[in-house]
């Protein structure tokens, strides 16, 4: 069976999507079966990126000059891969084209943009309907429908009446160098480079309104009270379209100099990050997922995060949840992982036991059953 993976949304800078495919695909290359494997990249991705390391199994590599979310690859992505005659086609996003040939399985990662469109207003009224009726084309068109979490599962039956029969939940997981441990030494030259001697709280991801981190800043404001140890609240994600809230809040609670705004940090570096962190913090509307709580507690950093969406999925009883429109309660909890005790330790213990039970073998086991009950039918 040869299965061609549509990897053009893999990036230069790492987004989640990129680290799916990525993690999909290393694990899809260990396998014992007697599938092919073939990627397909943008022709510009740098020798150096991650993706540009795999292959030498099963999986092989294949450039394309094809533009991702664009209507030229719209065109001419369907005749490429009726050329190609694969089995069947993976295509990890909601933009499906609308003459693929042959068998597909998709991924819908998470449906913010149909479930809370308020989180959205510079996309007008017509590039909704644009995303709700291409979301919906591209879960009838395809054989079967890979999701994240229950949670998107949910949202595809509830909001889209997509059968359930149709759809597999598959969790993602979890890079291994996550797991290493870095030293102390190494830590605290990171931490001097990087002006971060202090403690500090965590959040990463984009500053996009569902992540709600104006929640994030009253809830450290109020932690601020309860606490007198003088932490940071490190933001590590570039700033979203016009989105200026987080900034503006931060400066309205005389919060500034103690809130750190940082651009695209590089995959490299988030280790280092989370293992410096006193705590990550993700207090999010909606997630599809949530790799920075995965990622945290493999790292050994203990976990709060918000109980609504994918994210009880994920953190299980690793951490702690909190509604995320209480602030105060986020402040409480906070206060709980970063001060050392039972919580602590527990969270640190059961957040690394929860995140070995996410691997990348797991999920591309899962998934190549997924990708032969298409075929077969």
């Amino acid at each position: 069976m040869r299965i061609i993976i549509d990897g053009r949304m893999i990036l230069n800078s790492m987004t989640g999507v990129s680290r799916y495919l990525i993690g999909l695909c290393r694990g899809l290359d260990k396998l014992d079966d007697d599938c092919s494997y073939e990627l397909w990249l943008q022709e510009n991705l740098p020798a150096d990126h991650p993706a540009k390391k795999l292959g030498g199994n099963r999986l092989k590599l294949h450039n394309v000059s094809i533009p991702n979310m664009s209507l030229a690859g719209h065109a001419l992505l369907p005749c490429e891969f009726a050329r190609q005659k694969a089995d069947l086609i993976h295509y990890p996003h909601f933009d499906l084209p609308l003459v693929m040939p042959g068998p597909v399985v998709s991924t819908i990662h998470d449906l913010k943009y149909i479930a809370h469109p308020d989180f959205f207003p510079h996309l007008d009224l017509v590039k909704r309907k644009v995303i709700h009726l291409m979301t919906r084309y591209t879960c009838y068109r395809s054989r079967q429908i890979l999701c994240d979490s229950k949670s998107t599962s949910d949202d595809l039956q509830n909001l889209l009446g997509i059968s359930r029969e149709k759809l597999k939940i598959v969790h993602l997981g979890v890079d291994d160098h996550f797991f290493r441990k870095i030293s102390k030494n190494e830590l605290l030259d990171f931490r001097i480079k990087h002006n971060l001697e202090q403690p500090f709280l965590l959040f990463v991801g984009e500053r996009r309104p569902h992540k709600n981190l104006p929640t994030l800043i009253r809830a450290f404001k109020e932690f601020e009270s309860l606490n007198n140890e003088g932490f940071l609240l490190v933001v590590a994600g570039k700033s979203y379209a016009d989105n200026r809230a987080p900034e503006q809040l931060t400066s309205k609670l005389g919060l500034d100099g103690r809130v750190r705004f940082l651009d695209y940090v590089p995959d490299a570096e988030l280790p280092y990050y989370y293992q410096s962190a006193a705590a990550l913090v993700l207090l999010s509307y909606y997630e599809g997922f949530g790799f920075p709580v995965l990622e945290a507690m493999a790292s050994g950093t203990p976990v709060v995060a918000s109980s609504c969406t994918s994210l009880p999925e994920v953190v299980g009883e690793a951490g702690i949840l909190v509604p995320p429109d209480k602030p105060k309660r986020a402040a409480e909890a906070i206060l709980e992982v970063v001060s050392p005790g039972s919580v602590r330790d527990r969270c640190i213990e059961k957040g690394e036991e929860r995140a070995r039970s996410f691997s990348w073998e797991r999920c591309a086991s899962l998934t190549q059953q997924v990708y032969a009950e298409a075929v077969k039918n």
